[in-house]
């Protein structure tokens, strides 16, 4: 009766935890970066009743006799499936599509995240707003990607001012001549956006292409910023 009783608890103390995970998920729903958890479970060891035993001469073999312990929690497992990506309106608000993380440092120690919440410090330096440490690029370019779906490269100018790229469009759409336009399936549009970038740039060797609606601006480094490195060379 008492074994019962305790494989029973055995079972209600792992639902427990079981629902303090899902409420732990719950709780960070908006919490950005937020990588969600399970609870897995495994059982306990089995008490043996009765042996195993080997067929003979006129009689077949038989099974063990066993019950069970209950239930324990094995594993609390974190799940790196891809999030929702959500429009938070900061221009230094960015997100991982995919696998990786961004690498932070304060010059002592390197720690990885999924969150995306950076700023500029009073260097200029790109920083992770919880921490304020400095966010690494091992890169010599930085590649700002944009969709423009309708537009070519006729239709878009990109500038650059003050360490500020902006991407500037505007779509026409005039009628045929002769013609009268009673509806358009993709009316005219005029846009703007300006984004202040973290590092200087070497303007003579950025460029921008546009290709099935999708912007790619490449912009390289200014040699001060670049990553170097440094040969070792052995003493004498």
């Amino acid at each position: 009766m008492l074994d019962a009783l305790y494989t029973a608890a055995s079972g209600m103390l792992a639902q427990q935890t079981n629902m303090d995970v899902i409420g732990n998920n719950l709780a960070n729903a908006n919490t950005g970066g937020y990588r969600s958890s399970a609870a897995r479970f495994s059982d306990q060891f089995s008490a043996t009743l009765r042996y195993a035993s080997a067929p003979g001469t006129g009689f077949g073999g038989v099974n063990p006799m066993q019950v069970g312990g209950g239930v324990r929690l094995a594993d609390i497992a974190r799940s790196f499936q891809q999030g929702a990506l959500r429009t938070t309106g900061r221009p230094l608000d960015v997100a991982l599509q995919g696998q990786g993380f961004f690498a932070l440092s304060n010059g002592a120690r390197t720690v990885y995240t999924r969150v995306g919440t950076f700023g500029l410090d009073g260097a200029s330096n790109l920083v992770d707003q919880r921490t304020g440490f400095n966010v690494l690029d091992a890169g010599a370019n930085l590649v700002v990607t944009a969709d423009v779906p309708g537009l070519g490269d006729k239709d878009l100018e990109v500038t650059f001012h003050d360490n500020v790229l902006t991407v500037s469009g505007e779509r026409k759409a005039p009628a045929p001549e002769g013609y009268a336009v009673h509806r358009r399936e993709r009316p005219e549009l005029q846009f703007a956006r300006s984004v202040a970038l973290p590092v200087k740039i070497d303007v003579e060797k950025t460029s921008a292409t546009v290709k099935d609606g999708v912007l790619t601006i490449t912009l390289a480094k200014a040699p001060e910023v670049r990553p170097r490195q440094i040969a070792v060379r052995a003493s004498s």
